[in-house]
């Protein structure tokens, strides 16, 4: 007989003694372990239990796979006192003679080892035996990982709580951050990036690398450090709930470059994706992560519930949905009274996401010049005062201290850079009584026909305070009938401008050149101004050159009949002269 443990999921802390034979464990109703987990397929795994207790395991063609040590195994033997990890759940051959099993399996160890110091390639189900060992005989150390995709992960580790502790930090990503070797196989590395030695190096461009999948660290905090030369380097952490595939957030820690980065982790994330974001020109080497202390700030504010971790930030609905994401490699959110701020020392970009909770009840638009834009992935925005999210009692505004650019990402988020203050406000009374002010003043501009304070408060309204969809409409409304009447005057000043060309009438000309300047100076910004300007150098120009011409008719006039009066008439002749 030999004692099976479930170590997750549903059935946690239940075990099955099995007898010798071929036993099925998965999550159907027939297999001789059940496990509640979906992550567990049907017909996972097939355990074969030998009369000497030795058990060797199969993969039944799994979704999410079988692990052993960290390596997705096909099959192999299924060693005393180790795990196995079928999806998200574990479990442990908990054997009750561990020393007697070790000394058994002996000789398949020295195999293993043999032959990866000799170089070669290994098969999967000897990595993992290798693996075992190597975990056995340093005293326990345990591997928590669990499976994110059908691509082979990099496992993650910890000190075991008893036997064996390292002293001083240990490196979890088991030297994976040197690169050498065959360390640089077990990343996901975008273009640009080149694996070398030991030393990772970046040509310019922002790139993104990828670690590990899925994994668990039983920490407060993960602390990374690396050397880092002419290159900018964040962490990157994504992370979900037990049973949840899709992630609910991404953390980004600071800037390597500068120091030891550190991200808290918060109590309800049980799996985690570790990936690099690298930008610049240079190197980056030793990169280790270690267990450190931290917590998340975790707090209720105004109706809404909020999770806090530097600039990273995670904004709930009372109902638990999500409302807003938010991620900054620096920066702190803080409420205040109708919202949040954030705030850094530097000017550092933050990305938001909106979530199920606001986009249900409106889209997300980015405020610019002539109205807000819908986001969609490409869209971006230079000088953007902020966004409005969503819509209905749930519409929230973000506004920031200094005109931001604003780029939309392929997954939604909206990446605004060029701030050191942002302000999120769920309270828009102050929002929706300069929207009131606005419109007050464009119906005063209205009815005295002060068309440049109409537009210029329209401009205003629309690029700022949008709120209010009546008072929009009512704004567009007004500006069109004024541009409408400048278009019609520009078409009288236009065709004028023909005539008086004709007959060389300088009088008319500076007339209607003034009128355009004046129509102008009213509608700035509409293209009219432009038009009527155009008009108004012209006329300008042309009266210029008939006075021009007029002065030098004139002037060669008077010399001739100097010249002519200057033999008979030398008086007369030195008078004219002198009268010029």
């Amino acid at each position: 007989m030999v004692l099976i443990r479930i170590l997750d999921g549903p059935q946690s802390g239940q075990s099955s003694d099995l007898s010798p034979g071929t036993h099925t464990v998965g999550r159907g109703k027939g297999a001789d372990i059940a496990l509640g987990s979906e992550a567990v397929s049907g017909k996972h795994l097939e355990l074969t239990v030998a009369d000497d207790g030795v058990i060797l395991f199969k993969d039944l063609q799994s979704t999410n796979g079988t692990f052993v040590g960290g390596a997705k195994v096909e099959s192999g033997e299924w060693f005393p006192n180790t795990e196995i990890r079928l999806g998200d759940v574990r479990l442990l051959n908990d054997a009750q003679d561990a020393g007697a099993a070790d000394e058994g399996n002996e000789e398949r160890r020295a195999e293993a080892r043999a032959e990866v110091l000799a170089g070669g390639r290994k098969s999967k189900p000897l990595l993992a035996i290798l693996a075992i060992c190597v975990l056995v005989t340093a005293g326990g150390l345990f591997w928590f990982l669990q499976e994110g995709s059908d691509d082979e992960v990099v496992g993650i580790r910890r000190p075991a709580a008893a036997g064996g502790l390292t002293t001083g930090p240990v490196d979890l990503l088991e030297g994976l951050g040197r690169f050498g070797g065959g360390a640089a196989e077990a990343w996901d590395i975008g273009d640009g990036l080149v694996a070398e030695g030991e030393v990772l190096s970046n040509g310019g461009n922002r790139v993104r690398a990828l670690l590990a999948r899925r994994f668990t660290v039983p920490a407060g905090a993960l602390v990374f450090r690396a050397q880092v030369k002419g290159l900018n380097v964040w962490p990157l952490l994504e992370w979900g709930r037990e049973g949840e595939d899709r992630a609910i957030a991404s953390w980004m820690g600071s800037d390597l470059g500068e120091g030891p980065s550190r991200i808290a982790l918060p109590a309800e994330a049980v799996w985690y994706r570790l990936a690099i974001i690298v930008e610049g020109v240079g190197t980056l080497a030793d990169l280790e992560a270690e267990e450190g202390d931290g917590e998340v700030s975790s707090f209720d504010h105004e109706g809404r519930k909020l999770l806090v971790e530097g600039g990273n930030l995670i904004l709930r609905h009372r109902d638990g949905r999500a409302l807003l994401h938010a991620q900054s490699s620096g920066g702190t959110w803080a409420p205040v009274e109708g919202g949040l701020t954030w705030k850094s020392k530097n000017t550092v970009p933050v990305t938001l996401w909106a979530g199920e909770a606001l986009r249900e009840t409106g889209t997300v638009q980015l405020l610019a010049e002539g109205g807000p834009v819908s986001t969609s992935p490409g869209v971006a925005v230079a000088s953007a005062p902020g966004l409005i999210l969503g819509g209905e009692a749930r519409r929230m505004m973000v506004r920031s201290s200094h005109a931001m650019n604003a780029v939309c990402g392929s997954d939604g988020g909206i990446a605004l850079n060029g701030s050191s203050e942002l302000f999120l406000k769920w309270e828009l009374t102050f929002a929706l009584q300069e929207a009131a002010r606005l419109a007050r003043e464009i119906e005063r501009s209205a009815r005295e026909s002060d068309d440049k304070t109409l537009l210029d408060r329209t401009s205003e309204l629309l690029r700022d305070w949008p709120l209010d969809e009546a008072k929009v409409a009512r704004a567009l409304e007004l500006s069109a009938l004024a541009i409408g009447t400048g278009r019609a005057e520009l078409g009288l000043i236009q065709d004028a401008v023909g005539e008086a060309l004709f007959l060389d009438s300088v009088a008319d000309m500076n007339a209607l050149a003034n009128q355009a300047a004046a129509l102008a100076e009213r509608l700035p910004g509409t293209g009219i101004d432009e038009e009527a300007l155009a008009a108004e150098n012209l006329l300008r120009l042309r009266a210029q050159e008939l006075l021009d011409a007029k002065s030098a008719a004139e002037s060669a006039y008077r010399s001739r009949l100097v010249d002519a009066l200057a033999s008979a008439y030398p008086i007369v002749a030195a008078w004219l002269e002198g009268a010029k």
